[in-house]
């Protein structure tokens, strides 16, 4: 059976369609996302204004069958609770899939956890994965430490990408070598941020730690590297620190 293209999730204030092949969030209204659920209950009832259905077999958010009823192509998350002001379940996450980092950064938030605190493995994140997909999570945001520390990171991202989610990646750079830029390739991600401070290794080493200074050129080509070989966005991120005195 082919993959359905949407997910509706039912909000207090309408519902929020994914479109898993744009790789985009709509926010439709109230009346859609009834007439949407009431198609996949008693199959093909709407009624819509004729140009409102036209607008909607466009988009390939509904179809006909062959006796004339209206299809839903997708899915509907149905959630037991509700909240009557916020959303019931967050669009997007930022998942720290380990620990374990190279450098030695001034602001990284999880270097208090790197011997406290286990990291999931492969099974639990494709589990995690499973459970964001059925309360209409469909994006999320993989960082660290360093990611590439990781040798099952593709193997995670690609479980990620197959369940039609949308996959940020945040690196250093470090690691991000020829080998790793030739896994990307072969994967569907949709983002890249590399963190990369300063003009100079001097300005690069004070946030990135000591090794910063060293490793300064290094992240760089593989800047420049993912940007001409990878055919996504690939951004750099960088942070801003007070100067101590």
């Amino acid at each position: 059976m082919q993959p359905k293209r949407y997910v509706l999730r039912p909000e207090f204030f309408g519902g929020i369609l994914f479109d898993k092949e744009r790789k985009n969030y709509f926010y439709v209204d109230d009346q859609t996302t009834i007439a949407l659920q009431k198609v996949v209950d008693d199959y093909g009832k709407i009624s819509f204004p004729q140009h409102y259905l036209q607008f909607l077999r466009s988009e390939g958010v509904i179809s006909l069958a062959s006796g004339g009823e209206v299809l839903f192509s997708g899915d509907v998350v149905n959630l037991k609770h509700r909240p009557e002001d916020f959303p019931s379940s967050p669009l997007r996450i930022h998942l720290a899939i380990t620990y374990k980092c190279p450098l030695d950064c001034a602001h990284c938030f999880v270097r208090n956890y790197r011997s406290k605190r286990m990291e999931m493995d492969a099974v639990d994140f494709k589990k995690l994965i499973d459970r964001l997909v059925e309360i209409g999570t469909y994006e999320i945001l993989v960082s660290g430490g360093e990611p590439f520390i990781r040798k099952d990171l593709c193997e995670c991202l690609d479980y990620a990408l197959a369940k039609g989610m949308i996959v940020k990646l945040f690196t250093n750079g470090l690691l991000l070598g020829e080998d790793q830029i030739r896994k990307l390739q072969g994967l569907r991600l949709n983002y890249l941020a590399i963190g990369f401070d300063g003009p100079n290794s001097i300005s690069y080493s004070s946030i990135r730690g000591e090794k910063g200074r060293a490793v300064f050129n290094e992240v760089l080509r593989n800047i420049q590297r993912a940007r001409k070989l990878l055919n996504i966005p690939v951004a750099i991120q960088i942070y801003m620190h007070k100067k101590k005195h």
